[in-house]
């Protein structure tokens, strides 16, 4: 039984590998600095990467950025749904790495990516459906790792999300339905008001 456990256990980190090396695969040029996307800057360039310097810069000088001097004749920062400024992995970033270079946009983007295709692997992997067989009925996943892989892939490279590179405020918030999703069908599958939680954690975090 611990044999078939383990090896179910590595089907599942094999496939989650995958995704991510073919991630590290596609997005090689951009993660080595050969190449800068998107091509055309967007708003990655314009809008987002100066907002986030701003607000690194502040709290590295132990300032708390309520106010954006440099937009317009001044405005609001932590308020500004753009400025992203409580959204955990931003505020991380903006602590740990007071220049913000510019190619942490693009590492930004392409990780919301990749999480876009992890969670929906998981919520894939987490659909379950009943089997009957020599007498007995037991519950199983509803698809194999490889098909659950396959349908992340179909995702994580959507148009949705890839032609919005760009829009890293966009993709930040795709990326986590499908955990919200992953999240709600285990509460509703298990009754579970702890899962019922994790469901509105991720879908807070996510908006």
């Amino acid at each position: 039984m611990n044999l078939l456990k383990h090896k179910k256990v590595l089907r599942e980190m094999a496939a989650v590998v995958t995704l991510l090396l073919l991630t590290i695969a596609f997005f090689w040029r951009t993660i080595s600095g050969d190449v800068y996307q998107p091509a055309d800057g967007g708003d990655l360039v314009s809008l987002l990467f100066p907002t986030y310097r701003f607000a690194a810069a502040q709290l590295s000088q132990g300032v708390l950025p309520l106010w954006n001097p440099h937009l317009r004749g001044g405005a609001p920062f932590i308020g500004d749904i753009q400025a992203g400024f409580l959204y955990p992995p931003n505020l991380l970033l903006f602590l740990l790495n007071p220049q913000f270079e510019y190619p942490w946009m693009q590492w930004l983007s392409i990780a919301h990516l990749f999480w876009a295709g992890l969670g929906t692997y998981v919520m894939l992997r987490s659909l379950r459906q009943s089997e009957s067989g020599e007498g007995e009925s037991r519950i199983a996943p509803a698809l194999s790792p490889f098909a659950a892989l396959f349908g992340a892939l179909a995702f994580q490279f959507s148009d949705a999300l890839f032609i919005h590179l760009g829009n890293l405020n966009l993709i930040a918030v795709l990326s986590w339905m499908p955990w919200v999703l992953a999240a709600f069908e285990r509460a509703l599958g298990l009754g579970s008001f702890r899962w019922a939680a994790i469901t509105a954690l991720c879908f807070t975090i996510g908006n």
